[in-house]
Protein backbone atom coordinates (compact mmCIF):
# COMPACT_ATOMS: atom_id res chain seq x y z
CA UNK A 1 0.00 0.00 0.00
CA UNK A 2 1.60 3.22 -1.23
CA UNK A 3 1.89 5.89 1.95
CA UNK A 4 -0.12 9.20 1.18
CA UNK A 5 -0.89 12.69 2.30
CA UNK A 6 -3.17 12.91 5.45
CA UNK A 7 -4.94 16.79 5.28
CA UNK A 8 -5.69 18.48 8.57
CA UNK A 9 -9.13 20.02 8.48
CA UNK A 10 -10.34 22.38 11.33
CA UNK A 11 -14.22 22.19 12.42
CA UNK A 12 -15.14 24.34 8.93
CA UNK A 13 -13.02 22.01 6.59
CA UNK A 14 -10.67 23.90 6.43
CA UNK A 15 -6.70 22.90 5.36
CA UNK A 16 -4.59 23.31 8.39
CA UNK A 17 -1.91 21.97 7.16
CA UNK A 18 -0.66 18.68 5.70
CA UNK A 19 1.00 15.41 7.32
CA UNK A 20 3.06 13.70 4.59
CA UNK A 21 5.60 10.52 4.74
CA UNK A 22 8.01 9.63 2.38
CA UNK A 23 8.39 6.25 4.20
CA UNK A 24 6.72 5.06 7.56
CA UNK A 25 10.02 6.01 9.53
CA UNK A 26 10.13 9.35 7.97
CA UNK A 27 6.71 12.16 8.38
CA UNK A 28 7.02 15.51 8.63
CA UNK A 29 4.07 18.20 8.98
CA UNK A 30 3.72 21.53 7.33
CA UNK A 31 1.25 24.48 7.89
CA UNK A 32 -0.34 25.35 4.68
CA UNK A 33 0.75 28.30 3.54
CA UNK A 34 -2.28 30.73 3.90
CA UNK A 35 -3.06 29.09 7.83
CA UNK A 36 -2.52 31.78 10.45
CA UNK A 37 -5.32 30.17 13.24
CA UNK A 38 -4.38 28.48 16.22
CA UNK A 39 -1.74 25.61 15.98
CA UNK A 40 -2.61 22.09 16.42
CA UNK A 41 -0.16 22.00 19.24
CA UNK A 42 1.28 24.37 21.53
CA UNK A 43 5.22 22.35 20.58
CA UNK A 44 4.59 22.83 17.55
CA UNK A 45 3.50 26.75 16.74
CA UNK A 46 2.51 28.62 13.30
CA UNK A 47 5.51 30.25 13.47
CA UNK A 48 7.36 27.63 12.21
CA UNK A 49 5.58 26.28 8.85
CA UNK A 50 7.58 22.70 8.68
CA UNK A 51 8.19 19.93 11.21
CA UNK A 52 9.90 16.56 11.13
CA UNK A 53 9.64 13.22 12.41
CA UNK A 54 10.70 14.27 15.77
CA UNK A 55 8.12 17.07 16.33
CA UNK A 56 4.87 15.11 14.91
CA UNK A 57 5.17 11.74 15.99
CA UNK A 58 4.14 12.36 19.62
CA UNK A 59 1.71 14.44 18.32
CA UNK A 60 -0.02 11.86 16.14
CA UNK A 61 0.51 8.73 19.11
CA UNK A 62 -1.18 11.68 21.70
CA UNK A 63 -3.95 12.02 19.22
CA UNK A 64 -4.30 7.63 20.04
CA UNK A 65 -5.95 6.20 22.85
CA UNK A 66 -4.21 4.94 26.10
CA UNK A 67 -4.91 0.97 25.68
CA UNK A 68 -2.60 -0.48 24.01
CA UNK A 69 -5.05 -3.05 23.76
CA UNK A 70 -7.43 -1.09 21.38
CA UNK A 71 -4.18 -0.04 19.10
CA UNK A 72 -3.64 -3.66 18.43
CA UNK A 73 -7.32 -4.52 17.83
CA UNK A 74 -7.46 -1.31 15.29
CA UNK A 75 -3.86 -2.62 13.36
CA UNK A 76 -5.53 -6.20 13.21
CA UNK A 77 -8.69 -5.15 11.84
CA UNK A 78 -6.62 -2.27 9.16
Amino acid sequence: MAIRDLYVVDNDGHVIGVVSAASVDSLAFDYGAGYAGVPISTSMPTARRHYTHTAITPYLWGLLPDNPNVISRWAREA
